[in-house]
C-alpha cells in the first residue's frame, strides 16, 4: 500500500489505477495545456505542493519547477493526489464506486468540473462537496445509477471537447479511460450495493414491562382429614 491504512479506502485503488492510466515517465507533450508532467501530475500541481506560483515556459522558475516534476516517483506522488484530488472531492465521504468515478474525472479534467457535474446530479450546486451534496447523493437511489449517469455526462464532455482541432488526438485515450473507470466504477458500487441489502437487520427483542406480566394463580386450600 502506498499510504498508511488511515488514510486508505479505495484510495489504493484509485491511486494505483491513475498511475496506469497516466504512467509513470516524464512527459511535456506539445499541445497539452498541462506542461511537464510525470504520474499524471501536472508542473501547476508541483508548483502547487511546493508552496509556489507556476511561472509561465522560460520564465524565471519554471527550470526549477521542471526538475522537480522528473524527480517525482509514485511514492511521493501518493500524498500529492491524495490531498488534492482525493480529499478534495471529500472522497472517503462518498459511496463506493463514485468515489474513483468523481476523483477520476477530477484528475483527468479539474476537480471543479467533476463536482459541478455531480452536484448537477443531485440537484445540489456549487464548487465544492458539501454537507448538503453529501445528504443529497444518499437520497439519488440507486448508486450503480448515479455513477452510470456520472459517467454518461463525464463521456459527453469528453466527446464534445475532443472535437476542438488541438484535442483531437487526445479523444481515444480520453474516452478508452472513461470506459475503464465506468466499469471498475459500477463493479465497486454494485459489490457495496449487494453487500448492503444483504445485511440482515436483526429486531431486538422488546423490553418486558413487569406490570404486564400476569400474576401466578392464587394457592388451593388443601383440606386434611382429623
Amino acid at each position: 500500500m502506498f499510504l498508511d491504512n488511515q488514510m486508505a479506502n479505495n484510495f489504493d485503488l484509485f491511486f494505483s489505477r491513475v498511475l496506469r492510466d497516466e504512467g509513470t515517465a516524464y512527459e511535456d507533450v506539445p499541445g497539452d495545456n498541462g506542461g511537464p508532467t510525470r504520474c499524471g501530475l501536472t508542473i501547476a500541481d508541483i508548483a502547487r505542493w511546493n508552496g509556489v506560483k507556476c511561472p509561465k515556459r522560460g520564465q524565471a522558475g519554471w527550470d526549477d519547477l521542471v526538475e522537480k516534476v522528473r524527480a517525482i516517483t509514485p511514492q511521493t506522488a501518493a500524498p500529492i493526489y491524495k490531498r488534492f484530488y482525493w480529499d478534495e472531492v471529500r472522497a472517503d465521504e462518498l459511496p463506493s464506486g463514485l468515489d474513483y468515478a468523481v476523483v477520476d474525472y477530477g484528475t483527468n479534467s479539474g476537480t471543479l468540473k467533476a463536482v459541478k457535474t455531480l452536484g448537477g446530479l443531485v440537484g445540489v450546486q456549487g464548487n465544492k462537496v458539501t454537507d448538503e451534496m453529501i445528504t443529497a447523493i444518499g437520497r439519488y437511489g440507486s448508486i450503480v445509477d448515479l455513477v452510470t449517469h456520472f459517467q454518461d455526462s463525464r463521456r459527453a464532455y469528453l466527446e464534445q471537447i475532443s472535437e476542438i482541432p488541438h484535442n483531437m488526438k487526445f479523444r481515444k485515450g480520453w474516452l478508452d479511460r472513461e470506459r475503464r473507470v465506468r466499469a471498475v466504477a459500477k463493479n465497486l458500487a454494485e459489490k457495496a450495493q449487494e453487500a448492503s441489502a444483504s445485511v440482515v437487520q436483526v429486531t431486538p427483542p422488546k423490553a418486558v414491562d413487569p406490570s404486564d406480566i400476569p400474576s401466578p394463580p392464587a394457592p388451593s386450600k388443601v383440606t386434611t382429614a382429623a
